[in-house]
């Protein structure tokens, strides 16, 4: 009897080894840590999708091995560094801060595909990895551009983790907000761990700033909007966030000021058919009252399926990662080898939520090009 797709802790796969007619993926989600809030949701859509694929997939089993990918980046490169020269995985996908694949990425010396599916700072990856997730300027030109014509917003402020994919995400709104005529007014990076709220929110009203762009992730940012919620400001200055889901907004409490938006490639109550399909699909696999499936857990989802239709379809073999990676998710002629994955590739779209309460309703979507 054929042992159905498993999810393996790393000690697990050390000590038994792996079935080589299996394909084998890490999986590096954030358990712990800074985005430990989005764990169980980009484990359960990891799951569905290898689940998914091992029923349509000519018979290959796909197995997941689950990388805590909240540890320290050193701690969690080393165990990655363990397990591709154990001979142990076909692959990676990730969904995690940019400072862990930064480290992931130089010790695995392109050993084996890896697939970072969060929005990311660069426009690309290189042979051996794909970013999958938006780049700053792609997620930020429509949102801002709506929220600073709609809302007559022409002073920002930029507020963001202290690390590399925030310190991209400034860079990018500046030079937008510098083409629509807006003015950025005040800008600061914080040290994990260190959200002084109300000092912020202070520096906020004395630059005059209308608007915040919020790049704080993870449990810093639930601090930063908790928070920010008990301030004068939180009634008059808007919000916008490039990394809060619904899981979020459900640890901050939700948010009922009409003033916090966020920019992300889609929200739960998305109503496009593909989403509504992904949706059904997930509460039937893990019911009514499973973490919610943002839009870095659909992220997980579509990252397996595209490692598993690249390695599946022998595309692994035709040139870089990056460019198959690219050519299967933009040329129609190439859907046919999404075959073990249901739903097919992921839209190219991007949508402006507003919090009402624990919901982020869907104000407007942008096609991508």
């Amino acid at each position: 009897m054929v042992r159905p797709p498993s999810l393996i802790l790393p000690a697990e796969i050390i000590v038994s080894g792996r079935e080589p007619s299996r394909l084998t993926l890490g999986i590096l989600a954030p358990m712990s840590g800074v985005m430990g809030v989005i764990g169980p949701s980009v484990i359960n859509c990891a799951c569905l999708a290898a689940e998914e694929a091992s029923n349509r997939g000519n018979g290959r089993i796909v197995d997941l091995v689950l990388v805590d990918a909240g540890a320290p980046p050193g701690e969690v490169a080393a165990e990655i560094d363990a397990l591709v020269s154990s001979d142990l995985l076909d692959g990676l996908v990730g969904c995690h801060t940019s400072d862990v694949r930064v480290d992931v990425s130089r010790v695995l010396r392109g050993r084996v595909p890896y697939v970072f599916t969060p929005p990311r700072e660069f426009a690309s990856g290189n042979n051996d990895s794909f970013l999958m997730g938006l780049a700053p300027d792609v997620q930020l030109l429509e949102p801002l551009r709506w929220m600073s014509e709609q809302r007559r917003l022409k002073k920002w402020a930029l507020i963001g983790s202290d690390y590399v994919w925030p310190r991209h995400v400034h860079a990018a709104a500046r030079h937008i907000l510098s083409t629509l005529g807006v003015d950025v007014v005040l800008e600061r990076l914080v040290p994990f761990g260190e959200v002084d709220v109300d000092s912020l929110a202070a520096e906020v009203a004395n630059a005059g700033a209308q608007a915040i762009l919020v790049s704080v992730v993870g449990r810093d940012g639930v601090r930063f909007h908790r928070d920010f919620a008990q301030t004068r400001g939180a009634e008059t200055v808007f919000r916008l966030c490039t990394s809060l889901d619904e899981n979020g907004l459900l640890a901050i409490d939700g948010d009922t000021s009409g003033n916090l938006f966020a920019a992300m490639p889609g929200f739960v109550l998305g109503d496009d058919d593909r989403h509504l399909q992904l949706l059904e699909a997930y509460q039937s696999r893990f019911g009514a009252l499973a973490p919610l499936p943002g839009s870095y857990s659909e992220g997980s989802y579509d990252g397996v399926h595209l490692l598993t239709a690249l390695h599946m379809g022998g595309q692994l073999a035709s040139g870089p990662l990056s460019r198959v990676a690219s050519r299967l998710l933009m040329s129609p002629a190439q859907r046919g080898v999404w075959a073990s994955a249901p739903l097919g590739g992921p839209p190219r779209s991007l949508s402006l939520g507003r919090a009402n309460g624990l919901d982020l309703e869907v104000i407007s979507t942008f096609a991508l090009a």
